[in-house]
């Protein structure tokens, strides 16, 4: 594998780096411009086919892109899609590797954020605690996958990107069904130890933060755990995410969607002393969704922040989260209590047969908690109560983190 990880990272990156350069500047390309990304993709493909030799599993993928290149006007990247790649990428076995090569949108990435040509090499990782999972909440279909990544280009490897969906890669049209969800989870404490509690320190009055007590190991296999639980509850209730996508990509619906996953998250493992590490994702959750999607630079155009902005505004409104002096206390059991109230109005909402009808529910919930431009490109234009906390975030340059697990062994 050493062979295969040097020419993904010698001969493959750097130039998949440059490309996305030339993107980021302008989706249309002048004539010098298009002269040199025609070399750039010559040397590329060349390297590509070098790697082939070297890692058979890769050729499908391969393929795939250069069928993809076939429509690529090089005086526009606008027609840089990945229809074929999206159609033959299969996520990794566990305890394999996988490759991957095409454009896709970030979440979270570094800004910009918009669809970029990137790659990545992925190791998948299944804890053996999420075993004691699977018979309590058996996923039905187990799509979720757990990996950590080894490497990436400039939007995979940089910033916060933790997740890779098919409905993430540009020209995946028509998606009915979602059938994996591909997680970086190795990213996730460098995240929340540098970003997160931070944050959090400045915001709430609590000295005893349990999660940061876990070994790099430990907060892997806990991200695990909330990973696997979060994904099973997309897959329950009245709307399961993988059978109404196109419903749940409304910016209102899909919202409502990851707080309730997430609060059921909460409640369960707040229930079920068999989750392990149930007491640190508890911690992981409200303080990610809280203390670090708001603060992201795009944070009032940002869907992750709208999260977090949406259930600091109804915890604080219902009284589990009070001001205390010039900080704020969580009060768990409050917590609880108010976040099965919540999860019950999103599924009282999801039972309506209508889908208008539930989007404009959704976007009434909702905006008893925040405001949002009705425009195509949502804004949040009111944060409400959130908005005396908008100073408090760090340093932006800390935002933007590169991610180099080659200097690590285990990947963690």
């Amino acid at each position: 594998m050493d062979e295969i990880i040097k020419i993904i990272n010698l001969d493959i990156i750097p130039i998949v780096n440059k490309i996305r350069l030339y993107q980021e500047k302008s989706n249309r390309i002048n004539e010098n411009d298009s002269l040199k990304i025609k070399k750039h993709f010559e040397e590329l493909l060349l390297n590509l086919n070098a790697l082939v030799i070297l890692y058979p599993k890769s050729s499908l993928l391969i393929d795939s892109l250069k069928k993809d290149l076939e429509s690529f006007d090089f005086l526009n990247f606008k027609t840089f899609k990945s229809s074929n790649v999206a159609l033959n990428y299969s996520p990794p076995l566990n305890n394999q590797f996988s490759f991957f090569i095409g454009v896709v949108k970030s979440q979270n990435s570094l800004p910009p954020r918009e669809n970029f040509f990137e790659c990545f090499l992925t190791y998948r990782e299944e804890p053996k605690n999420n075993h004691i999972l699977y018979s309590e909440y058996p996923h039905p279909e187990n799509i979720c996958s757990s990996s950590k990544l080894i490497l990436g280009s400039k939007g995979i490897s940089q910033g916060n990107c933790v997740v890779f969906f098919p409905e993430n890669i540009y020209g995946n049209l028509n998606l009915k069904k979602q059938k994996y969800a591909l997680f970086f989870f190795n990213k996730f404490r460098q995240i929340f130890k540098e970003i997160t509690i931070p944050n959090a320190k400045r915001i709430i009055l609590k000295e005893d933060i349990l999660s940061l007590k876990l070994s790099d190991k430990e907060f892997y296999q806990a991200r695990c755990v909330w990973g696997y639980l979060h994904d099973y509850f997309h897959h329950q209730g009245p709307k399961p995410f993988n059978k109404n996508i196109k419903l749940k990509m409304n910016w209102f619906v899909g919202l409502l969607e990851e707080v309730k996953c997430d609060c059921q998250t909460i409640i369960e493992c707040y229930r079920n002393k068999n989750i392990p590490y149930r007491k640190e994702i508890i911690e992981f959750v409200l303080f990610d969704r809280m203390f670090r999607y708001p603060f992201q630079l795009d944070n009032l155009t940002n869907f992750d922040s709208g999260t977090g902005f949406f259930i600091f505004n109804y915890l604080i409104k219902n009284n589990a989260i009070q001001k205390q002096n010039t900080k704020y206390t969580l009060n768990l059991e409050k917590i609880i209590h108010n976040i099965e109230r919540l999860v019950n109005k999103i599924l009282s909402i999801e039972e309506k047969t209508d889908e208008s009808l539930i989007k404009g529910l959704s976007e009434a919930l909702i905006s008893n908690y925040m405001k949002v431009s009705n425009s195509k490109n949502r804004k949040i234009t009111d944060v409400k109560e959130f908005k005396p906390l908008l100073h408090l975030k760090l340093n932006t340059k800390t935002y933007i983190t590169n991610y180099n697990f080659l200097e690590k062994t285990s990947y963690y």
